[in-house]
């Protein structure tokens, strides 16, 4: 069935049952939430009388309090009462007492003895005497404390506000004082009266514990009250009570609460009455305002959800089960599907049309292209296979030359190793030289010593003869000292001549050690110029040794780079050889992804035809492929490597 409807009535329906569910959720809900707000208004009412009502009774109680303080504060009254002159209390408070009445409605005033007995009653000043410690606790405390008291208590003549304050004269303690203002039906119309404006139409009622029950002590209401015993006597033991009843056909609210004395002790029962017609038409009519504005949002809601599915259907252009349908045999390949006119521009609609008229030509070209791509796949495989076999006869050229280039390798390799040992040969041989050169220059060292030494030795041979010479003329002297002497001089002339002999053979020996000397002399120079002459072979052969090692240093070192440039021409020629054998590979990848392209393309080919085609629509032509090249021959490489140059093939 809702198929059957168009987007516009399904979405003012949907709107429609949305706010229908959520008025039917809210209303009840507001509608209780009203009650129960107005309920709790009456509730905050009626306890706000009850407060007000306690408030009062607390303001007449200190006001109680105060016009005894008065009283007793007088001293005529004082020493009456201590001469116990009731005739003369009476002269000095019946004039006070009726305006007092008049004034403040006190309906009780009397003195007490410290014993709480009756000592004269001005508003029945015929009774007196009596003992009120039974029953007026009021009296009792204010007696026994000497300290003012007041509040609600119950008396003979029924429940009174109390003040009762103690009086004294002299310092000694008199008795006491007590103002009682009414709590009955006088209280409670002017209660009433006070309130009535502000608070509605209520009624007010008060009840005090009597022998056979609960007895009414005033009421503000016309009739039979509406309270039972029961709930009388359930507010006076502590409850708080709330009802809605039903007065004179009206609706109300009945309150009932027990009033407690100045003990905390209970001792009445109050009961507010309140009208709460007033409170139910404004509840009724609130109700009313809320249902008529909940039918305006209901309606309001249809307008909106029509202007809704409008904008809705208008971008849309047409219902959405046409298009769904129009979707799906698209979706199953008839592209020849017919659009009918809605007369909408624009849109999803529309869109879908074009959509489908550019598929019509995105078929037909990639028909067109996979037969194009079959055309070329086919092409690529033959080129490929002719392109891998040049690949591998290059491949085994390359294997070729890195073996040679192995040999040549290992070749220079130990040429270089035995310039490295004649080198180090060389340095032995140059070790050599420089030590034999060392030991020459420490020879020519030697015999400039020796030669020195030559000297100094002839220099003392010639000390040595000019001593002899000395000694040879000192003992010739001698000689002729002892010719003179004659006999006596015989010996010493004998000694003198020996003398002389041992100078003149000392002079001889010292004539031979000189000339020994002079040709020791004279062959340490030649042994010298000799030592000299090969201390500068020795280093002509230690220089020429030197310069033989740096040509050696040289040759070694040429070595070493040609080793290394062969090497990086093995490591080139081996990464060209895994270049050349990944391309191989590569080629055969090429030549099975070029066949898998050709079957890709043919099973395109049956996919599109499965597309429904008009018969107006063409297949977009493509440009013939070019027939590759087969016949490409190798390529020369040239890289240079540490100032080689390398050459490889390849074939592409």
């Amino acid at each position: 069935m809702l198929n059957k409807l168009t987007i516009v009535q399904r979405v003012i329906a949907g709107f429609f049952l949305v706010i229908v569910c959520l008025a039917g959720s809210l209303i009840p809900l507001t509608i209780v939430d009203l009650k129960m707000l107005s309920e709790d208004a009456q509730q905050t009412k009626l306890e706000m009388l009850y407060a007000s009502l306690v408030n009062i009774i607390e303001k007449k109680s200190r006001q109680a309090v105060m016009l005894s303080t008065y009283v007793a504060n007088d001293p005529e009254i004082q020493a009456a009462m201590a001469a116990g002159d009731r005739a003369r209390l009476s002269e000095l408070t019946r004039p006070a007492f009726k305006q007092l009445k008049k004034d403040y409605g006190v309906r009780q005033f009397q003195f007490h003895t410290p014993e709480s007995h009756s000592f004269f009653r001005v508003h029945k000043p015929a009774k007196f005497g009596d003992d009120l410690s039974g029953f007026r606790k009021t009296v009792v405390e204010t007696n026994r404390l000497k300290k003012p008291v007041d509040g609600i208590e119950k008396g003979v003549a029924g429940l009174g506000i109390r003040g009762v304050v103690p009086i004294s004269y002299e310092g000694e303690h008199l008795g006491s004082i007590e103002m009682g203002l009414s709590l009955g039906q006088f209280f409670l119309d002017k209660f009433k009266q006070d309130f009535g404006t502000d608070m509605g139409e209520f009624d007010v009622s008060l009840y005090i514990e009597a022998e056979s029950g609960f007895k009414m002590l005033g009421s503000t209401q016309s009739g039979s009250s509406a309270l039972s015993p029961e709930m009388i006597i359930s507010a006076f033991e502590g409850g708080v009570d709330t009802q809605q009843i039903e007065v004179n056909g009206k609706p109300a609210h009945l309150y009932t609460r027990a009033l407690k004395n100045s003990s905390g002790e209970r001792v009445a029962v109050l009961s507010l009455l309140m009208d709460n017609s007033r409170f139910a038409e404004a509840l009724n009519r609130d109700i009313k305002q809320f249902l008529l504005v909940s039918l305006g949002v209901i309606a309001l809601s249809g307008l909106i959800a029509f202007f809704i599915a409008r904008s809705i259907i208008r971008p849309l252009g047409a219902e959405p089960h046409t298009m769904a349908c129009i979707a799906k045999r698209v979706a199953a390949g008839e592209l020849d599907v017919e659009f009918p006119d809605t007369g909408r521009k624009g849109g999803v609609y529309t869109a879908l049309q074009e959509m489908v008229v550019r598929l019509r030509g995105l078929v037909g070209d990639v028909g067109a292209s996979a037969d194009w791509v079959n055309s070329g796949a086919g092409e690529i495989s033959r080129g490929t296979l002719g392109l891998a076999q040049r690949t591998e006869e290059q491949a085994s050229g390359l294997v070729e030359i890195v073996a040679s280039m192995q040999q040549l390798e290992e070749t220079v390799t130990d040429n270089a190793q035995g310039a490295l040992r004649a080198s180090e040969l060389s340095d032995s041989v140059a070790k050599s030289a420089h030590q034999g050169e060392d030991v020459v220059s420490e020879a020519n060292l030697a015999m400039q010593a020796i030669n020195e030494s030559s000297r100094h030795i002839s220099e003392i041979i010639s000390a040595i003869d000019e001593i002899a010479f000395q000694t040879n003329l000192l003992a010739l002297n001698a000689a002729v000292e002892a010719a003179h002497a004659g006999e006596q001089g015989r010996g010493f002339a004998i000694v003198a001549a020996e003398v002389r002999n041992l100078a003149q053979r000392s002079a001889t020996a010292a004539q031979e050690i000189k000339a020994l000397i002079q040709d020791s002399v004279k062959k340490v120079g030649i042994g010298e110029a000799l030592v000299t002459k090969a201390g500068s072979v020795l280093g002509q052969i230690v220089g020429s040794v030197n310069d033989l090692n740096q040509e050696l240093a040289q040759v070694a070192n040429a070595s070493e780079q040609q080793s290394a440039g062969i090497s990086e021409i093995n490591a080139t020629m081996a990464t060209i050889e895994e270049v050349t054998l990944a391309n191989t590979a590569l080629v055969e990848e090429t030549s099975a992804a070029s066949q898998g392209l050709s079957e890709e393309a043919k099973k395109m080919m049956q996919q599109l035809s499965v597309f429904k085609l008009p018969q107006t629509v063409g297949q977009t032509e493509r440009a013939p492929i070019k027939r590759l090249r087969t016949d490409i021959g190798p390529v020369v490489v040239e890289e240079s490597v540490s100032g080689s140059t390398i050459s490889a093939a390849s074939g592409f």
